[in-house]
């Protein structure tokens, strides 16, 4: 894929992290075009880096996704046809000049956990901690390949964002990344995991933003298993995600693809949110 020059690069991040300072409000659409829910995400220059507030509310099936494995594009997402439940989290998180993960936690409000994530000392694991009522009741720790890695919950709009920006600033041999998935126990998820993405550059697309008409900048990966399409303005800026392996999109308020962009391409192995109706918001 052919990045922009450092320089310009470095520009563009500037750029970027400057016109999403304020508050990126995003639907959270199923491929059948119903609403399931909503996130939002902020983004803040830092003295250290940058701080990430990000906050999701969907409707998900009781099913559960797998484990993201270390190799690419493989991984199974399974369905349980069981019940429903509104799920609604918030993630803050601390970044490094590089866009690499430093620390953070999330809080679940259905099921009132707090849940912690630090690496160790040589960045080469990453604990994760549940939290409830103030007694730890889980604990788990994910062995890291990269010390430069990016954090990628499920249904956060902003992980995408810091990802594009990222990738253009700081771009990796291969435009390989390696990225963490915490586990959402509210969906059945048992492990968190790491594994590696490989950011790939698209046909370039258009789409509307209110009534004006923007060109679109279209990349991808293969995420668990599953095609996920990522569509940025020229500038960098996200407003709109495909994600394969949850049956999803993320769509940027007001924003709108053009009817002529490729259509959701979904796994029939991975109905993750197939049949959810629209929660109370």
């Amino acid at each position: 894929m052919n990045f922009r020059s450092a320089s310009l690069a470095f520009a563009l991040i500037a750029i970027t992290l400057h016109a999403i300072a304020e508050t990126n409000k995003f639907d959270l659409i199923l491929n059948n075009g119903k609403k399931t829910g909503h996130a939002s995400y902020s983004i803040s220059k830092t003295k250290t880096g940058y701080n990430v507030h990000s906050t999701f509310n969907v409707q998900i099936s009781l099913g559960r996704v797998n484990d993201l494995p270390s190799a690419e594009g493989l991984g199974i997402s399974l369905f349980d046809a069981g019940s429903f439940a509104d799920v609604q989290y918030s993630y803050d998180y601390k970044l490094d000049p590089d866009g690499s993960f430093i620390s953070g936690y999330a809080q679940s409000f259905r099921n009132q956990t707090m849940i912690s994530m630090t690496t160790d000392k040589d960045r080469d694991a990453i604990t994760v901690r549940h939290i409830r009522t103030g007694f730890e009741y889980a604990s788990q720790t994910v062995a890291l390949t990269n010390p430069n890695f990016l954090l990628v919950p499920d249904y956060d709009p902003g992980s995408i964002q810091v990802l594009i920006t990222t990738a253009l600033a700081h771009p990796q041999t291969g435009n390989r990344y390696l990225v963490f998935v915490p586990a959402n126990p509210d969906a059945g998820q048992r492990a968190n995991s790491a594994g590696f993405v490989t950011l790939k550059s698209e046909p370039n697309a258009k789409g509307t933003l209110g009534a004006k008409a923007i060109p679109l900048k279209h990349y991808s990966i293969q995420f668990r298993n599953g095609k996920t399409d990522i569509y940025t303005d020229n500038s960098g800026t996200l407003m709109q995600v495909v994600m394969g392996s949850l049956r999803a999109a993320y769509v940027r308020s007001k924003f709108a693809l053009s009817p002529d962009a490729p259509s959701m391409t979904i796994p029939s192995s991975s109905a993750h949110l197939a049949n959810a109706t629209t929660p109370n918001n």
